[in-house]
């Protein structure tokens, strides 16, 4: 066991930390040396060599003592390198910030340390968190570790990497239009985008705050709901934030999945995919059957598309807010890509910002009268409707017709970015070059525990 640490579960190294027969000192080291010596992915921007060791000792302790903090005491992760760090360097992925050192540290990096996690080192991105490529940005391109010349999804793609590569056990993405399922999807992994509010975003760098929200990144459900056990809180410093009662998502999984109904909008996705793709879903369907859940087809909740765009004109216009002091002071230090993607945010006018807002609250209950006439617990559709595209391609060809991929590979993730409910993403399959399609299942809002009991159920039927 000892030889494959790096592959550890969070369940399977806190169960190890609890009997004395593995130490969080020892994990540290075996992770610090496979980052330094086996990152051909390009997964890490800054690791925390020393911060990490001390934590680790002081986990130790705490172990040696009888006095855990919670089940994630002596456990390592990867931050995105948007959350602030105090006395760590945070690059947004950008020249601009290459050597940006904060003093204060997001309020879930808090969090975590508090309940004793380790941080092991901030992850790559897509320059400012604005793609789902990761191959823009003073660090990049990020490599996918199920195929080398494939993008990881974006912009989280370097914690989607980190995990794919082994390299931590879990880590912190930031999910806009998709950055947290998207890599999960394209490395195979499992991402959270939790209900908008149920995690502090404060000393996150925006992109739009209206729709950004944090979430937990892992290789299986049950670690991604450890994780939020410990991430979901309520934080006065952030005005986005969200009272909610409190749920152990661990222990929700043990309610299984007996009587649930899936609902599935085939129209949505079904001529806009590749077969590849449709195959890997049809397969989690079966799989879900198998387990026990009914399925009921629904009708397309966005069939003109006017969501999606409404979507998008938020997340643009609210960046380019964000931009526009950087904009001025140094665009020869942005990627001209992202500087371009920018200035489309000024196009907008006043109007179209506030239609799009109040399309978003039409939408929201469109997505839930669906549910409810169905009634049903959750949707389910494809998470990316491509396969991971070779790293610098920007045109694809699907059914015959070609299509922007940055455009492509966030069709379907917005759906949960524009109601700001809850959406997880579960790996559905791989195909003959080990590149990965997922699925996401979405609930109502703070009903993150009926995703994971139906993501534990898909994981466990499928073994992939």
């Amino acid at each position: 066991m000892k030889n494959d640490i790096n592959k550890m579960t969070i369940h399977e190294l806190a169960t190890q930390f609890r009997k004395k027969q593995l130490s969080p000192v020892e994990v540290v080291e075996v992770l610090l040396q496979e980052l330094h010596t086996n990152d051909k992915y390009n997964a890490f921007i800054t690791v925390t060599d020393d911060l990490a060791r001390q934590a680790a000792y002081d986990a130790e302790n705490r172990f040696l003592q009888g006095r855990p903090l919670s089940i994630l005491d002596g456990i390592p992760y990867a931050a995105k390198d948007i959350f602030f760090t105090k006395d760590v360097r945070t690059t947004m992925g950008s020249a601009i910030y290459k050597d940006f050192i904060p003093n204060y540290n997001a309020s879930v990096i808090e969090t975590l340390h508090a309940a004793g996690a380790i941080l092991i080192g901030k992850t790559n991105t897509h320059e400012f968190a604005s793609g789902g490529t990761s191959d823009v940005g003073y660090f990049a391109p990020i490599r996918n570790p199920r195929n080398l010349n494939k993008i990881p999804g974006g912009s989280s793609g370097g914690s989607g990497a980190a995990l794919a590569g082994y390299l931590c056990p879990a880590a912190l993405g930031s999910d806009t239009s998709g950055s947290v399922r998207l890599p999960a999807a394209a490395c195979g992994v499992v991402g959270m985008r939790p209900t908008h509010g149920l995690v502090s975003k404060y000393g996150v760098y925006p992109l739009s705050d209206t729709i950004d929200s944090v979430g937990p990144m892992t290789r299986t459900v049950k670690d991604n709901a450890y994780m939020l056990n410990v991430m979901a809180a309520y934080d006065k410093k952030d005005s986005w934030s969200i009272r909610a009662s409190p749920v152990n998502y661990v222990e929700e999984l043990d309610q299984g999945i007996k009587g649930m109904t899936v609902a599935i909008p085939y129209g949505l996705f079904q001529d806009s995919c590749e077969p590849f793709v449709f195959q890997c879903f049809e397969q989690a369907v079966s799989a879900l059957r198998d387990a026990g859940i009914q399925i009921k087809s629904i009708p397309n909740i966005d069939p003109t598309g006017e969501f999606t765009d409404a979507c998008r004109t938020i997340r643009i216009c609210e960046a380019c807010v964000v931009h526009e002091p950087n904009m001025h002071k140094h665009k020869n230090l942005y990627s001209p890509e992202i500087y371009e993607q920018m200035l489309e945010g000024f196009k907008y006018s006043a109007a179209d910002y506030i239609k799009a807002l109040r399309l978003q609250t039409v939408f929201k209950g469109r997505f839930l009268k669906a549910l409810d006439d169905a009634e049903a617990d959750a949707m389910m559709i494809p998470t990316m409707p491509i396969v991971p595209t070779d790293i610098g391609q920007r045109e694809i060809v699907i059914q015959g017709h070609t299509h922007s991929v940055h455009n492509r590979l966030g069709l379907y993730t917005i759906i949960a970015s524009f109601t700001g409910f809850p959406a997880l993403s579960v790996p559905s399959g791989f195909n003959e070059e080990n590149v990965p399609a997922g699925v996401q299942i979405l609930p109502r809002p703070l009903q993150e525990s009926i995703a994971y009991r139906i993501g534990f159920a898909l994981e466990n039927t499928l073994q992939l």
